[in-house]
């Protein structure tokens, strides 16, 4: 009996998600959140201002910046040990004058098994023009455990579901995480369908302070 007990208590154990530390991995909203009191800064090699996020108890609020004009600002929060939902409001100024609004919406479910990473993202983006529906998906395997820091390599799927995309609206891209320390995480994107192979491809450095 006691044998049973333990081999299920283990079973469990397997099966049970690990915590993964990242808000994002390569622009997907992940379960995780930024530590209490922590602030994140996320700079992209591509311009524009930088990302920041400000954890509180067992939540997050952001400032996402999802075009060069754009500026969301938001909360995620878990409802789950893989779980998160979250929600924004932002401005985004027209070239005319004047300016739109867009209301973000997400839910976000990861499961950090060991050496495999899975995430799904679903997120709607409404601007008072267009309602976009976004779904995406991401694996990644853990190529090394420690030193030089954990490196993880993976593939993600972006599909825009809205009815009036038209054009490339799956983009698949390969991409690395780099968590060189707890507070120090480069990322690149090195192939996108819609581009081919990237290098040096599209980075961000995450830093937090």
């Amino acid at each position: 009996m006691k044998l049973l007990y333990s081999l299920a208590s283990a079973w469990l154990l397997l099966l049970a998600p690990l915590a993964y530390g990242q808000s994002t991995i390569l622009d997907h909203e992940t379960a995780g959140y930024v530590d209490e009191g922590d602030i994140e800064f996320s700079i992209y090699n591509y311009g524009g201002n930088p990302d920041i996020r400000i954890g509180i108890n067992d939540a997050e609020v952001f400032i996402r910046h999802d075009t060069a004009n754009a500026a969301i600002a938001g909360y995620k929060a878990d409802i789950g040990e893989s779980l998160a939902v979250y929600g924004g409001l932002g401005i985004e100024p027209l070239p005319a004058g004047g300016a739109t609004n867009t209301l973000l919406a997400g839910v976000t479910y990861t499961q950090n098994k060991k050496e495999l990473l899975l995430n799904a993202n679903a997120e709607m983006v409404n601007d008072s023009v267009n309602n976009i529906l976004l779904l995406k998906l991401a694996g990644y395997y853990i190529l090394t455990d420690g030193k030089p820091g954990n490196i993880r390599a993976g593939l993600s799927i972006d599909a825009d579901l809205s009815s009036a995309c038209t054009v490339d609206c799956t983009v698949t891209k390969i991409g690395v995480n780099w968590e060189v320390k707890k507070n120090i995480v480069f990322e690149a994107a090195v192939y996108n369908s819609l581009s081919g192979l990237q290098l040096p491809g599209t980075f961000n450095l995450k830093l937090t302070f």
